[in-house]
């Protein structure tokens, strides 16, 4: 992580960034003229991180829509530090608060299901954080998706429907329990060809 944000210290929206990125193969398009929360701001007597984060983030009524996609991920991943240490409190010296909301599709190529029209998915832990993404569609795909570019030569690898592919994929990974030996073998079908 420090190498992807050259940052000593990460910040939720860095870290959600970098797991959006990464395992759900959504990339956000960088703003310009951010500047960081925090410049002159002090925390309140007894304040966690996260609160005085929130706090700071309410006042800044353009950034809302972005942070609540990145922040609550990154929260979750907020107990590691930068060389993936578990910490036992967060920067403050507060406990860690590492619930919040995963969306069922980001990309709108899936639709929630039924009995959750909204799509709103909530976790109190990293555990739950994990355990939604493993069913999750479009962590799937993402997943699926690597698998697809790692099995093609960089100069191999073609560019068109590639994310139509890799939703394939995933259903079949998700038809066989997440068993990666089907999935593995539709990669390579969809490589070589039956």
């Amino acid at each position: 992580m420090i190498a992807l944000t050259g940052r000593a210290r990460l910040v939720p929206s860095a870290r959600g960034a970098w797991f959006f990125d990464k395992v759900m193969c959504l990339r956000p398009a960088p703003l310009e003229g951010v500047k960081e929360l925090f410049q002159s701001s002090v925390p309140m007597p007894g304040e966690s991180y996260r609160s005085h984060f929130q706090r700071e983030l309410n006042r800044q009524e353009f950034c809302r829509p972005c942070h609540a996609h990145f922040d609550p991920v990154g929260f979750a991943l907020d107990p590691f530090d930068v060389v993936g240490r578990l910490q036992p409190k967060d920067v403050y010296g507060e406990p860690f608060d590492t619930s919040g909301v995963l969306r069922y599709s980001y990309t709108g190529d899936f639709s929630p299901p039924p009995g959750n029209p909204d799509g709103v998915l909530p976790f109190a832990s990293l555990a739950e954080l994990g355990q939604l993404l493993s069913t999750h569609l479009e962590s799937q795909a993402c997943y699926a998706q690597r698998w697809l570019t790692y099995s093609h030569a960089p100069e191999d690898m073609p560019t068109d429907h590639v994310w139509d592919k890799a939703k394939h994929l995933a259903e079949t990974l998700r038809a066989h329990d997440g068993q990666i030996r089907f999935l593995i073998a539709a990669v390579l079908e969809e490589r070589f060809g039956s």
